[in-house]
């Protein structure tokens, strides 16, 4: 693919200080057609200039998809062979996010086929199965629990619940396996992910499945079951068998305990805590607005943007304890006009748990979707800030967040806000372009992101690392299409990343080297 740049220095430079007018809209130059790559397309971008922020000067180069390994897992003798699939239908085309174990193996769905990383790291990967709803990995990455349906047509139905185990290289049938597991098919609502509905333990042994209906029975679509399955006992324990299927879900998974949201009106949801015999521990009888929430990542407690005490569902931020259930009122709005309410978007918590950030603004700018003002405090409920108009793309995991925000000239903007007592840094100058999507390395060092400029139809990937003043643009094409679904390695090295569900890509740091995985 060939490479161009051209640098507006003088006025990239002042515009990171000062709001820039937007470029006007350029040509988009198709490139050259090369067998066995994915045409892309190169349009000149109004973009800012491209920083040093890698160790030599980036030449994105385009591989060919990788082998495709097709073979059959084998099963040891003393599980029961599984029966063939023969799936008539034509299988949903595709492909899906990467799909990822804390030890970096990877795993995707194309076509509805089932694709397994033979080893960690080998970009050689074998098909598992066909027909393949969903796959989800074990919290200690060694078992690849996945859902396949060989009769295409049922809706949201599903055949069968398989695991790979990854050590021994064999996939297994649970119903097979787990005595008085539920005879299949099975019906999963259409309105929710599948992985809403199945979740690992934390021991990577246990399974909570929420549904398991006999797809035959009468109403199924509507009545749902809370099962737990243990693998080393090879058994299944039905904990409660009064939910409702199109409306309830589990949200979270401790080592003690479970949340699941039900509905209970419009638009009030309510969150709801078991152990693992089934016994309710505590729910949260005030609701909260619109799903208006976020748990901790170290699943200690729910911040509820929702709970007003009872009176109206959108005034003040508490936090609930997810054991005890003891709640504090951390934030309440001072001298607020009556329609100040927090925007429809879930509050987000920082990964190191003491920051949390919410929007407010003006109810009468629903329907224009206006972000609002952007807060953050922290857990006691102390202020560190605000952003007119801005949204919270990603939380670095060793602290501070990278918000885009939307300017009086329809430009947008991305800025850094560290949070650490130093002054908030605008990386990319205003553009029209608009940010959907952002992700950190674990390491916390580069943030990968997307830029679409919806006018020329041209759709951008960035890398920027913190000590640099400017991204490097790493990919380009003509599209509508944002580059989406960042997924780092642990290691921090390389990344993955869709292009809608049209492709499947690598982009490794230390080689500045873009690799195609797989495509339509």
């Amino acid at each position: 693919m060939s490479r161009w740049w051209i640098l507006f220095v003088g006025i990239m430079l002042a515009a990171c200080t000062a709001v820039a007018k937007p470029t006007p809209a350029p040509q988009i130059v198709e490139t050259e057609t090369v067998e066995g790559e994915r045409p892309l397309a190169t349009p000149i971008p109004p973009a800012p200039p491209q920083s040093t922020a890698f160790d030599q000067t980036i030449t994105p180069t385009i591989e060919t998809t990788t082998e495709i390994i097709d073979s059959t897992a084998t099963e040891p003798s003393n599980f029961p062979q599984s029966p063939t699939l023969t799936p008539t239908a034509t299988p949903i085309p595709g492909i899906s996010l990467p799909i990822l174990s804390s030890l970096g193996q990877l795993a995707y769905i194309q076509d509805q086929v089932l694709y397994v990383e033979s080893k960690t790291g080998s970009n050689e990967f074998q098909a598992m199965d066909s027909f393949v709803e969903t796959a989800v990995w074990s919290p200690d990455g060694t078992k690849l629990l996945y859902t396949s349906n060989s009769a295409p047509g049922r809706g949201a139905s599903v055949n069968d619940h398989r695991i790979w185990l990854s050590s021994e290289n064999i996939n297994f049938s649970l119903a097979e396996q787990i005595v008085d597991f539920p005879t299949p098919p099975y019906v999963y609502p259409a309105a929710y992910p599948q992985t809403d509905y199945i979740k690992w333990l934390p021991d990577s042994n246990r399974i909570l499945f929420f549904g398991l209906v006999p797809y035959e029975e009468e109403h199924a679509e509507y009545f749902a079951t809370i099962s737990l399955v243990d693998l080393e006992k090879r058994s299944i324990d039905l904990l409660n068998d009064q939910f409702d299927a199109q409306r309830d879900r589990i949200l979270s998974v401790t080592d003690t305990n479970f949340l699941i949201i039900t509905h209970c009106g419009a638009p009030c949801k309510m969150i709801a805590a078991y152990d693992y015999t089934g016994q309710s521990l505590w729910d949260e009888p005030w609701g909260t607005a619109a799903g208006l929430f976020a748990i901790t990542p170290n699943r200690g407690f729910i911040i509820d943007a929702g709970y007003s005490g009872g009176v109206s569902s959108t005034t003040g931020l508490a936090k609930i304890d997810i054991v005890s259930r003891d709640f504090t009122i951390i934030w309440e709005p001072q001298n607020a006009p009556n329609n100040d309410y927090f925007r429809f978007i879930a509050p987000q918590i920082s990964p190191d748990n003491k920051f949390i950030s919410f929007n407010r603004g003006p109810w009468d700018d629903y329907p224009a979707f206006n972000l609002g003002r952007l807060y953050v405090i922290d857990q006691n409920g102390r202020t560190y800030g605000q952003l007119e108009n801005g949204l919270v793309l990603d939380w670095r995991p060793t602290g501070g967040l990278v918000a885009t925000q939307s300017l009086d000239d329809g430009t947008n903007q991305l800025i850094y806000w560290p949070l650490d007592g130093t002054a908030n840094k605008v990386f990319v100058p205003p553009y029209n372009f608009s940010f959907k999507d952002g992700k950190w390395s674990p390491d916390g060092q580069y943030f990968a992101f997307n830029a679409l400029d919806e006018s020329i139809g041209a759709s951008y990937l960035y890398v920027w690392h913190l000590d640099s003043n400017l991204p490097n643009l790493i990919q380009v094409t003509t599209s509508v299409e944002a580059f989406d679904n960042f997924t780092w390695l642990p290691d921090s090295s390389s990344f993955y990343f869709n292009l809608g569900n049209q492709a499947l890509w690598q982009f490794k740091i230390g080689s500045a080297e873009s690799k195609l995985i797989a495509t339509e």
